[in-house]
């Protein structure tokens, strides 16, 4: 069941909402482009766009953003999941040896 839980913790994402109040918009990001009106994004997009230096900026923060925002919790989760599932699996078979065996 521990397993359970925290799989879906795993899955749930964790993008933070008070980006936007905050002005950290990620440009490259569906989540934080959901988040503002259509004019806005394309009046911040376009100087992207047309400047190759400040495109690669942007992409290098995503990547990082990307990294240590998302993919770190991520993978703390995951491995709190496989480790109750090994753990878990790991107590049902020693239960059952034990009442099949006395």
């Amino acid at each position: 069941m521990i397993s359970i839980m925290v799989s879906i913790i795993v899955i749930y994402p964790k993008r933070g909402a008070d980006r936007v109040a905050q002005n950290k918009i990620n440009y490259l990001h569906f989540g934080d482009i959901g988040r503002i009106d259509e004019q806005r994004f394309m009046d911040n997009f376009r100087p992207l766009l047309n400047n190759t230096e400040k495109m690669a900026e942007a992409m290098a923060k995503d990547l990082y953003d990307m990294g240590k925002n998302v993919m770190l919790p991520k993978f703390f989760w995951l491995k709190i999941a496989y480790i109750s599932f090994f753990v878990g699996n790991a107590m049902a078979i020693a239960w059952h040896l034990t009442t099949n065996l006395m």
